[in-house]
């Protein structure tokens, strides 16, 4: 079995008699530090041992601080671990046999050596029982799953607290399951078809809460497709944990768009050079400032670049990421918004843009016109999932491998 250590600065006299007796037992040891006395955080490392379970690099985590305590508050905020905080030997065994414990966690300044190696012993040669303690057992991860939840997340973000993969919105148990470039429409069929005609040896790596995601080959290049449901609140959910909890490089929105000029037709594509909104994700945040969200400019030219190559009647200019789809917006507005060159009204871009300028990464947006605002017309449903396939194609040319 694998199991990684980890251990803060009150843990640290402690470590080598675990390691010992667990490379005595048989077993592979791997660390996650901490490897001094200095002064630090076991959270911090109580969480980088988590991480190694949750994604399969480590099949337990051993945790030691002062008195075992502090490890075991962390690691419980990690879903998907059950760890024990034990100081005896009967509580060890029990952790295993009847809770399926994957994290122990012990106290340098509470048990002594011997014990030490008595207790881990005893936790890394009992086998979870299961029959009736597998139905407890259950209940515990129904709980966890009840309660990891949109307002778990708010103050996860708010407070700073650690969420580890999968998170509660992408099922994916690997940053590896996903690639480093991900085209991101608002539909979760529309996923789904790019990655059923676009893309070779594919895999899905997501369904959870309706929401698809797949990871294949284009030409070669390694590309994840995922929906991102419509709306900047429900989009800034997915480029945030990708961009954070899966390190994501690059996020391509492709999706629908509708055109407020004369010149910008059905079915041409417009390619985002900036994005304007009346949604409030800024406030508060620069101030007085009124901060303008730009693509990654590189991305931008090599789309519009690439684009004029392939034919495709293009268009780069500003659009709005309306907060609502059915707005009544004022009709001054309206045509204000026209009279300063805005190309088309989307949803989703002006959140994307500042997720990836908070991350430091990047972000591009490319549309197809699917409905004009001045000359009344539209597609259907079904050429809005399944069509626009130059959308498509252009946006899988310039994502980076």
């Amino acid at each position: 079995m694998k199991f990684v250590i980890a251990n803060d600065h009150g843990g640290i006299d402690l470590k080598p008699a675990v390691c010992e007796k667990l490379e005595e037992l048989g077993h592979e040891v791997s660390h996650v530090g901490t490897y001094d006395r200095e002064s630090c955080d076991y959270s911090d490392f109580a969480v980088k041992a988590c991480e190694k379970v949750i994604n399969g690099e480590a099949d337990f985590a051993i945790l030691i601080c002062g008195t075992g305590l502090g490890m075991s508050m962390s690691a419980n905020k990690v879903k998907g671990i059950r760890a024990a905080c034990v100081s005896e030997t009967f509580s060890a065994r029990m952790s295993r046999a009847h809770n399926d414990a994957n994290v122990l966690c012990i106290g340098a300044r509470v048990i002594g050596t011997e014990v030490c190696k008595m207790i881990v012993e005893e936790f890394a040669t009992t086998k979870f029982e299961g029959g009736r303690h597998q139905r407890r057992v259950d209940k515990i991860i129904k709980i966890e799953e009840e309660n990891w939840d949109y307002l778990s997340l708010y103050f996860c973000f708010k407070k700073g607290v650690y969420m580890s993969i999968p998170t509660p919105h992408i099922s994916a148990t690997s940053k590896d399951q996903i690639a480093k470039t991900v085209l991101m429409p608002g539909d979760p069929l529309r996923a789904k078809f790019i990655a059923e005609n676009f893309l070779e040896d594919v895999t899905q790596f997501t369904e959870t809460r309706g929401m698809l995601g797949f990871t294949g080959f284009y030409k070669g290049k390694r590309v994840s497709v995922m929906g991102s449901g419509m709306g900047i609140p429900s989009a800034m959910i997915y480029y945030n944990e990708l961009f954070d909890f899966y390190d994501v490089d690059c996020i391509i929105r492709v999706g629908t768009a509708g055109s407020m000029q004369e010149d910008v037709k059905l079915h041409d594509i417009v390619i985002a050079q900036s994005a304007c909104s009346e949604s409030s994700i800024n406030d508060n945040l620069f101030g007085n400032i009124h901060f303008s969200v730009t693509p990654d400019f590189n991305l931008l030219i090599k789309a519009f670049k690439k684009s004029k190559e392939l034919g495709f009647t293009t268009h780069c200019g500003q659009v709005h990421s309306s907060d609502q789809f059915y707005n009544d917006m004022d009709p001054k507005v309206f045509e204000n918004l026209r009279k300063y060159g805005i190309l088309a009204v989307e949803m989703e871009s002006y959140g994307l843009f500042m997720a990836a300028r908070k991350h430091r990464k990047k972000g591009l947006g490319i549309f197809t016109i699917s409905d004009s605002l001045i000359e009344n017309v539209a597609d259907s449903a079904e050429d809005r999932q399944k069509s626009y396939t130059n959308m498509m194609e252009l946006a899988l040319e310039v994502a980076e491998a």
